[in-house]
């Protein structure tokens, strides 16, 4: 997988690692349905209109991860520290702090999209399908996130058998999801590219949505 960060440089990696423009990429697949509803799209901090959006939401950049704010409350939000976040994160160059080259070639849109959650915790269950040439091998759950990125990291086999990996919490069983076989249906689609990618599926209110 090192090997491919630096010398498979197919133009799909920056496409679909950019939060933006991967949403063509997941309509090109058919699978427009998992898409997280988006308020709006901005070369700027200056273009946002926050009475366009809910009382709720997220707003990112594009070019890098963990570039997140949560709004849980609209009418409690400072948008001049808003405006400076966004700005500082444009102006990252993700592919240093990161060694991978392709975020380099990412324009850095800010996004707003809906606040996902499924009632156990701040951040919505993550299920992260490992895909070795459009096929997934193995995933990795993470549960009880946090605005600090603590996490809980589990890992399963196909048929939801624990797997010992280093960083599995032993001491939680996690329930099947109810979509998984849904899940690796689409997990094999979007990987079908690539020889190797990561795909990361939320499932909220029995429905599957993309997490980018």
């Amino acid at each position: 997988m090192q090997w491919l960060k630096f010398y498979w440089q197919d133009p799909l990696i920056v496409k679909c690692g950019d939060k933006y423009t991967v949403r063509k990429y997941i309509k090109d697949k058919g699978l427009k349905e998992i898409l997280p509803r988006i308020y709006g799209s901005y070369d700027s901090p200056d273009e946002m209109d926050y009475n366009e959006y809910p009382s709720k939401y997220v707003i990112k950049t594009s070019n890098a991860c963990k570039t997140v704010i949560i709004v849980n409350d609209a009418n409690y939000i400072n948008k001049k520290k808003i405006k400076t976040q966004l700005e500082t994160w444009q102006n990252l160059d993700y592919s240093k702090t990161s060694i991978e080259p392709h975020y380099k070639y990412m324009f850095p849109k800010i996004i707003v999209e809906e606040f996902l959650e499924d009632g156990v915790g701040l951040f919505p269950t993550d299920y992260k399908f490992f895909c070795f040439n459009g096929k997934p091998k193995f995933v990795e759950v993470m549960t009880n996130r946090d605005e600090n990125h603590n996490i809980e990291r589990h890992f399963y086999d196909l048929n939801w058998q624990p797997l010992n990996y280093t960083g599995t919490e032993q001491n939680l069983v996690l329930k099947k999801p109810k979509l998984f076989d849904e899940m690796i249906r689409i997990s094999e689609i979007l990987s079908e590219d690539f020889p190797f990618v990561r795909v990361d599926l939320y499932e909220i209110k029995d429905q599957i949505i993309l997490e980018s």
